[in-house]
């Protein structure tokens, strides 16, 4: 479990791009445009590590 109070930005990873977006006080985010493929999420956090989850598919 992360604390959320600290996460700042989510990273979304793909084989082509990288894209950063902030997150709301409720501890969510939005994206458009992420083609079928693989991805991983990077939870970047003040003042700690950023974690990242696994490689995911996405369905198209």
């Amino acid at each position: 479990m992360l604390p959320w109070d600290r996460v700042t930005e989510v990273e979304i990873r793909t084989a082509e791009n990288r894209t950063r977006r902030p997150l709301s006080e409720a501890g969510q985010f939005a994206a458009a445009g992420i083609r079928p493929g693989r991805l991983s999420l990077v939870c970047h956090r003040t003042g700690l590590p950023p974690v990242a989850t696994r490689w995911l598919h996405l369905p198209s």
